[in-house]
């Protein structure tokens, strides 16, 4: 069993029809049958009642549902926060570069990373280039510190 398995039962049950649930997950409607047909084996009973125009649960897949209401909205919580932490990407990220690329390329490279990570500032210092180096990265990963992480505000001293 898996929670791919109960999210397919679930969105079957609330289309009343594997091929309205297929479509709703953009799925061949073979492939969501094929897993809840494993699901109903794995369970040792039948979860849904298929007749002419399309399923309904049985008490077991009823009861299933219910348990696995919970579990699935925990499920979905920490995929968006897992989503929501690359987005909340924050710091300053400073970088060393040569003047042709500070002033051509980086602008526009910095400003499209930036629109992902609005919380993301660039700190660019502009160099010869046999004195470009780049400089430590610092942005709230849990509480940990990389370096070189993600790219995203550009500044000559001020953020975008």
């Amino acid at each position: 069993m898996n929670t791919q398995q109960l999210e397919y039962l679930r969105e079957a049950v609330r289309a009343g029809s594997f091929s309205r649930a297929a479509d709703t997950l953009g799925l061949n409607q073979s492939v969501l049958s094929r897993q809840v047909a494993a699901l109903e084996q794995e369970m040792g009973c039948p979860l849904l009642r298929r007749h002419g125009r399309g399923v309904i649960p049985t008490a077991a897949g009823e009861r299933l549902l219910e348990l696995a209401a919970g579990f699935l909205q925990q499920v979905a919580q920490i995929k968006a926060e897992g989503k929501a932490a690359d987005r909340d990407l924050a710091g300053v990220f400073k970088l060393g570069v040569p003047m042709f690329f500070s002033q051509s390329i980086a602008p526009k490279l910095m400003a499209s990373v930036q629109r992902q990570y609005p919380a993301l500032t660039f700190v660019v210092a502009s160099r010869l280039r046999h004195n470009v180096r780049l400089a430590s990265t610092s942005h709230r990963d849990h509480g940990t510190q990389r370096e070189n992480a993600h790219l995203p505000r550009i500044s000559h001293g001020a953020s975008i």
